[in-house]
């Protein structure tokens, strides 16, 4: 590790999963192994030239953009196939590099698989939402007071039970206590 290119891509790959670069003409010339392995990129080609992302995605339109106009891209969240078939989320960051002379020499990016993280994020989303229409549904009133966020939830059967019509009372801690 005796030059500067060595040393930034190991640092690219400790804070992501893997690195990637593009030259001015927007062409992969770089990508690490686990950067292949989530982000298909084949050196010389462009990115919307690759399989893989979700190209009707708007964050895939959204990432393309970006390179394009040679703007920043931050954590940008992109879904794609693997070779399996199966859903895989990436989360990608770029810089765009210039010269002293501010002429665009290419991108630089690091990027994460996220796709546990996201899996995840969804198993809560739908495990939540089952439970609020569950609670919607129920026929049994019920009071949830979440203290930690502030949030009350009043079940519409609780309404009727207390000769209320649903959301007569505004669902606060305080109309509720």
């Amino acid at each position: 590790m005796q030059d500067t290119s060595n040393r930034l891509r190991a640092l690219r790959c400790l804070v992501g999963h893997g690195y990637w670069e593009l030259d001015d003409g927007l062409r992969f010339t770089a990508s690490d192994g686990q950067g292949a392995s989530v982000l298909p990129a084949e050196i010389g080609r462009h990115p919307w030239d690759c399989a893989g992302p979700n190209v009707e995605s708007p964050a895939w339109h959204a990432f393309l953009a970006c390179l394009r106009a040679h703007r920043p891209i931050h954590e940008l969240e992109i879904s794609q196939r693997d070779v399996a078939g199966a859903e895989q989320w990436i989360s990608v960051s770029g810089q765009p590099v210039f010269d002293d002379e501010g002429k665009f020499e290419g991108y630089v990016g690091a990027l994460k698989d996220i796709t546990e993280s996201k899996r995840n994020r969804l198993t809560i989303h739908t495990t939540e939402e089952r439970y609020r229409l569950a609670a919607i549904l129920a026929e049994d009133g019920f009071v949830d007071r979440d203290l930690d966020a502030g949030e009350f939830f009043v079940s519409l059967s609780c309404f009727t039970m207390l000769g209320y019509a649903p959301g007569e009372i505004a669902p606060t801690i305080e109309n509720w206590d």
